[in-house]
């Protein structure tokens, strides 16, 4: 029997799992015409799992220590769990992504959630893994459900392949982990490497810790194991892009994190020391991936597209950070890093929601953005806003977490990586400003068209409104979380 204490613990992971039921449940009774049904008994369970985190102490050990809750890994499942709201808020209910099955689509989101808060909070490598794998199935389903059955279908399956190999490579890793050290918890090897025992680590030890950081970085989309982001951001519905493209981003950087942080302080940056060829390493996969995808972007005719190689851009400048922070406390890193995913899934998420307005009635390119100033303005400022914040100009909130990002990265000494991030945010600019030009400054009739009611709009323009007010005044957040 689970006595109380117990019970509160596990009661985020309890409401979700019960509203993927429910919600499932609800199906087989109630017709897929009362969607607003659904969508509010999800965000009910929704709530319900975001308030039942602060019940729990923190920090404190769950599960005879197999889940580790603390308030850093908090803040980032509360803003998982508020990304997923928003999404399942905005989803385009009439289209034919959840026309014919709306119960089932919400409890797969509810599941992957789920997982999601598994993978930040694990203190395990096995559980850190069911977490990893119960995110990923139902996004490999949900990616399946664009309108290009053929090009959708194609896209789902290269998803799972690849996802079924980097599965297996953190498989390996965590056995070479175990072999070497006897332990899979990942306070047991914060302990380790604090102690003299981490000079004699075996060589299968490092490999297979590199197996599982090669297994996140597929997650997290930096290069080189970005390639699936671009096929599979066109080909999914731009509201499942807005959660797949925020949801493991979150999980995976919040493991990271603490994965990076048992790494012992270095007192002077020695290149045979293991840690600073941690950071190199870590430092040139940054570097790559910002200029893969400012460069890679600047070719790019699909919105969607064009936007995956936005999020690799993106993932280099977080990587970037990770690798400057081998050693460090929470307290040092959480602030900067935590402020700038917040901006980053707010952008992505008016971003990709904008599209979803559209897409059902034909693709949303560069080009077909012609002239939508005149035909929907509203519109046109929630692109400019979400487009202006990605590519991190003042006022907006993008500006202020790059700075922060940046200016942390040059006390630890990683002035070339700020460079090559610079870089990479100037051929950046570019393409988010040819479609501003296409939207403000070209003139002709265009072909994009919204199938949704005006008060979806006006939802997702206050996110985007969110973007300059955390600009012009960062404190808001800062003072709120810390």
């Amino acid at each position: 029997m689970f006595s109380s204490d117990i019970l509160i613990q596990i009661s985020p992971y309890l409401w979700l799992t019960a509203g993927a039921f429910v919600v499932l449940a609800l199906g087989l009774f109630v017709q897929n015409e009362k969607k607003p049904l659904f969508v509010l008994i999800t965000c009910m369970f929704l709530l319900l799992s975001i308030l039942s985190m602060f019940c729990i102490g923190d920090p404190v050990y769950i599960m005879n220590g197999l889940l580790l809750h603390d308030k850093f890994g908090c803040w980032f499942a509360v803003l998982l769990l508020v990304s997923l709201f928003v999404v399942v808020m905005m989803i385009p209910y009439q289209t034919k992504l959840v026309a014919e099955y709306p119960s089932a689509v919400l409890s797969l989101l509810l599941m992957s959630a789920c997982g999601g808060l598994f993978m930040i909070f694990s203190n395990h490598l096995v559980v850190f893994f069911v977490g990893l794998e119960l995110l990923s199935i139902p996004l490999y389903v949900l990616v399946g459900l664009g309108h290009h059955k053929g090009k959708s279908s194609e896209a789902s399956f290269k998803y799972f392949l690849l996802g079924a190999v980097a599965a297996a490579v953190f498989i390996y890793g965590t056995a070479l982990i175990w072999s070497s050290t006897s332990s899979m918890r990942i306070d047991e090897l914060f302990e380790i490497f604090r102690s003299p025992l981490y000079q004699t680590l075996p060589k299968t030890f490092w490999f297979g810790l590199s197996l599982v950081v090669v297994s996140l970085l597929f997650k997290l989309g930096v290069f080189p194991f970005h390639f699936w982001i671009p096929d599979v951001y066109e080909a999914a519905p731009a509201s499942i892009n807005a959660w797949m493209s925020t949801a493991s981003k979150i999980a995976v950087v919040g493991v990271l994190i603490r994965l990076f942080y048992m790494f012992p302080v270095l007192d002077s940056f020695e290149p045979e020391h293991v840690t600073s060829k941690w950071m190199i390493t870590m430092g040139v996969f940054s570097i790559f991936s910002m200029m893969w995808g400012s460069i890679g972007g600047l070719y790019q005719k699909d919105f969607k597209r064009l936007l995956g190689y936005s999020t690799i851009s993106h993932m280099g400048y977080v990587l970037m950070f990770i690798s400057s922070t081998f050693g460090k406390s929470y307290d040092e890193t959480f602030e900067v890093l935590f402020f700038y995913l917040c901006i980053y899934v707010i952008a992505n998420l008016v971003m990709f929601l904008l599209i979803s307005q559209s897409e059902e009635k034909q693709d949303v390119t560069v080009d077909n953005c012609k002239g939508l100033v005149t035909s929907h303005p509203v519109i046109a400022l929630g692109f400019a806003f979400g487009l202006l914040s990605l590519a991190g100009l003042p006022p907006f909130a993008g500006f202020v977490a790059k700075f922060k990002l940046f200016y942390f990265v040059i006390g630890q000494g990683g002035i070339y990586l700020v460079i090559f991030a610079i870089l990479s945010s100037i051929i950046s600019v570019v393409y988010y400003f040819r479609i501003l030009a296409n939207m403000f400054l070209e003139d002709g009739h265009t072909t994009f068209q919204v199938q949704q009611e005006g008060r979806r709009i006006w939802l997702i323009l206050f996110l985007a409104f969110l973007l300059i007010l955390f600009g012009i005044l960062p404190q808001i957040v800062q003072n709120w979380l810390f």
